[in-house]
C-alpha cells in the first residue's frame, strides 16, 4: 500500500511540474507577443486584427 502512495505522490509531482512549466511557457509566448507585435505591424504594415 505504501508503495503504491508514493506512486502516486510521484505521479502528482510531475503532472504538477508540466502544468506549471505550461502555464510559465504561456505566460512567457504572451508577452513576447505583446513586445513583438507593434513592430510586426510596422514592419509588414499590417492592420492590428491581420498581425493578431
Amino acid at each position: 500500500m505504501r508503495q503504491l502512495e508514493e506512486k502516486i505522490s510521484s505521479q502528482n509531482k510531475l503532472i504538477l511540474m508540466i502544468l506549471i512549466l505550461g502555464n510559465f511557457v504561456s505566460l512567457i509566448s504572451e508577452t513576447v507577443m505583446n513586445v513583438a507585435l507593434p513592430s510586426i505591424i510596422s514592419e509588414f504594415s499590417v492592420s492590428t486584427s491581420t498581425a493578431q
